[in-house]
């Protein structure tokens, strides 16, 4: 057997739940379904395993997967699966191709169901060249976490990147981050700036006048960090005037710094994700400072 490495990505759905006691209790393994996969080159096979409820007084009604090549539409169900499988080979593949599965498990007496992905294949074809990240990391971290932020640099140009590094301030603003990102976007010398990679509490910008948890008493400008990824669109704080919601960071009046847009004014360019852990108490030990918690996702990484 050939353990799958570099081939191998998980990716976990980090789903928020509100008001529902009956979740208090649940870990995120519940809601989610962590995957590993494991590849045999001849002949040909991909076995995926992932792990059952952490409570079994959950109880499954059913379990889906699902299967596509990497850029192509999910289409039907791809294998019927026994509500107590915890494993799964695919003979019907190919040394070369990427394919990315999704399970999904379903439950008869809880309001959510759990939904696991990864990508995978055999003798994948090395990515030595995925373009420029702008890494964007606050000075503070920058300070607490030097060797672990190099080694995420290291991690990165392993993986293919070219890494553009610039450690941001609590005294600049969001337009000054846009700059520094719309600087190196446009810089002819920057191969191919592609995504940008937002770490520690970098500034955030709030845009629109919008409710996306669908209540009404939290309507107005919400997080945009699209702002920061979308380089020739028109943004403007003029119009939106609204301080209805409960919360005053959803309030948007003109000049304020918020943005009046609730769409995406034009394509976006870039990719872009944040890692920020500032103001996290839902954590058992609340002592525990904002850097440790990054040192906790940067030695997990």
């Amino acid at each position: 057997m050939l353990k799958s490495s570099k081939a191998c990505h998980l990716y976990v759905l980090c789903l928020l739940w509100f008001a529902v006691p009956w979740v208090n209790a649940q870990s995120n393994q519940d809601k989610t379904i962590p995957l590993t996969a494991i590849v045999q080159e001849s002949p040909a096979e991909i076995e995926l395993n992932w792990t059952a409820p952490t409570s079994g007084s959950y109880i499954i009604t059913h379990q889906k997967i699902y299967r596509r090549q990497a850029g192509q539409p999910w289409g039907s169900e791809y294998a019927s699966l026994q509500t107590s499988d915890l494993t799964f080979t695919d003979v019907a593949v190919e040394s070369g191709q990427l394919y990315e599965y999704q399970i999904v498990r379903l439950f008869s007496n809880g309001p959510f169901n759990s939904t696991g992905f990864i990508e995978t294949g055999i003798r994948l074809p090395e990515i030595n060249s995925r373009g420029s990240v702008i890494l964007l990391v606050r000075d503070t971290a920058a300070v607490a976490l030097p060797i672990e932020l190099t080694r995420l640099q290291q991690d990165l140009v392993g993986d293919g990147w070219h890494v553009i590094r610039e450690d941001i301030s609590a005294a600049q603003t969001v337009v000054d981050v846009k700059a520094v990102i719309t600087a190196h976007y446009l810089n002819p010398a920057t191969p191919n700036v592609s995504s940008v990679f937002l770490f520690g509490r970098i500034p955030v910008p709030y845009s629109g006048l919008i409710g996306p948890d669908g209540h009404t008493n939290h309507i107005g400008a919400w997080p945009a960090d699209v702002f920061y990824a979308e380089m020739d669109g028109v943004w403007t704080d003029t119009v939106v005037n609204n301080t209805a919601a409960l919360g005053t960071r959803n309030h948007n009046v003109p000049g304020d710094g918020k943005y009046d847009q609730s769409t995406v004014p034009s394509a976006v360019e870039l990719e872009i994700g944040r890692v920020d852990l500032s103001s996290m108490t839902i954590f058992p030990d609340v002592s525990t400072s904002e850097n440790d918690l990054l040192l906790r996702y940067l030695n997990k990484d």
